[in-house]
């Protein structure tokens, strides 16, 4: 019997343990989901998916034509793409967009409207990127190339995953009757073939368009909860806008506009929040750290800066595969702000650069002093002190001088 008590208290223990933590991973998600401004971010996403749009869709209908999809587009990936984009809001957004489509093929448009089409479709992606790199706090951006190459594979795996969609819920749909499955089980497996289709969509957004290294299972959270909350999202929407105020007195014939507009900015309220459970998931501790974040004092960037300049000189001596943030992170057990605080101090006086994820050393550290080091972090840690006393503030001041000057002279003597 004690024994039965001792594994029951266990496994509520357990619960309970995983349960603070789900509630903490929800708390912080909300709190940097507010702190990196998303609604805002999404509005502009909003824009920029209107301007985008059209173009966007004549490039994935384009390639979908090129690998043979033709006849796949009209039956099934236009009504699922536009189910999509516009729930409850009828047929009139889908008329429009597909007015659009047929009056503007690449094909009639020319070399200079082939361009503008790319250029405005691209915009979107990159303005997706920008907000995702915000969220990961990721500084900088890829190069002009790889962009383009990474939003042109975007572009290209997307009608490959809507039409595996569309094919595995035919194919579920004819073996129904050979199978003989439930009439109730079969539906929901043709339904739920496109959702997780959908949440694999999610997975690669949320690994691949950051530029850092996103891990397996913080990407995978992301998408489980983007997937859920969209659909969510999806049923309130379809009842909101089926027992929302008349447009049509105050719109007229565009009484679909702002619906249509809502939805979006709904929907980029979903991405963004699932790439903040993306962030929260994989860099869970620092973030409850960095909820107590207190005045760090010069003293510590400068011993932190020198401990990281060290380890990627170490490994540039000994000819080792160069250091990552995330394996500096974790061989500090330090909040994620204070390394990459120095680090981006670092990186700003040119000790040293970031490429392809790896920290690499610019220049040979026989020539790099301890005080090039200090210097560097010197910005991301000194604090300037404020005297009441006037004639104290000169002392000090002439104090502080001597000692800089005899520490900097056997700084200088020592390289890293």
């Amino acid at each position: 019997m004690d024994l039965l008590i001792k594994i029951l208290r266990d496994i509520f223990y357990w619960f309970r343990l995983r349960l603070v933590r789900f509630s903490q991973l929800l708390y912080y998600t909300g709190r940097e989901f507010l702190r990196d401004q998303c609604p805002t971010r999404a509005a502009a996403m909003t824009y920029f998916t209107m301007l985008s749009l059209i173009p966007l869709m004549i490039l994935v209908f384009a390639i979908f034509k090129a690998s043979g999809g033709g006849a796949l587009i009209e039956d099934a990936v236009k009504p699922l793409l536009f189910k999509a984009l516009s729930p409850g809001t009828g047929e009139a957004i889908s008329k429009a967009i597909d007015q659009l489509l047929d009056k503007s093929r690449p094909g009639t448009l020319g070399t200079i409207g082939v361009i503008f089409l790319l250029i405005t479709a691209f915009s979107l992606m990159d303005q997706l990127e920008f907000n995702l790199n915000k969220i990961w706090s990721v500084k900088g951006k890829r190069s002009f190339l790889q962009r383009w190459v990474y939003y042109w594979a975007a572009l290209s795996i997307f009608p490959l995953l809507v039409g595996a969609s569309v094919s595995l819920s035919a194919y579920l749909k004819s073996i129904e009757s050979v199978i003989h499955i439930s009439d109730r089980v079969m539906p929901q497996g043709v339904n739920l073939a496109p959702l997780g289709l959908q949440g694999l969509a999610f997975f690669l957004l949320y690994m691949i368009f950051p530029k850092t290294k996103v891990r397996f299972w913080s990407a995978f959270w992301g998408a489980v909860a983007a997937s859920m909350l969209w659909e969510i999202t999806k049923s309130a929407y379809l009842v909101y806008s089926e027992h929302a105020i008349n447009y049509n007195l105050v719109y007229g014939s565009l009484a679909t506009l702002p619906l249509f507009m809502i939805w979006l900015f709904l929907s980029w309220m979903v991405v963004l929040f699932g790439a903040e459970i993306s962030y929260a998931v994989q860099n869970f501790d620092s973030i409850r750290q960095a909820g107590k974040r207190v005045e760090v004092p010069f003293q510590t960037y400068e011993v932190l800066g020198l401990s990281l300049m060290y380890e990627v000189s170490r490994r540039f001596i000994e000819g080792t595969e160069p250091v990552k943030a995330d394996d500096l992170i974790a061989r500090h057990k330090l909040p994620s702000y204070l390394i990459e605080t120095a680090l981006e101090q670092l990186r700003d006086f040119e000790l040293l650069k970031v490429a392809n994820g790896e920290i690499i050393l610019t220049k040979n550290p026989e020539n790099l002093t301890v005080d090039d080091v200090i210097e560097a972090v010197k910005v991301g840690g000194a604090k300037e002190i404020n005297f009441n006393d006037r004639v104290l503030e000169k002392k000090m001041s002439g104090f502080l001088k001597q000692i800089e000057k005899s520490s900097r002279k056997i700084k200088a003597e020592w390289n890293m």
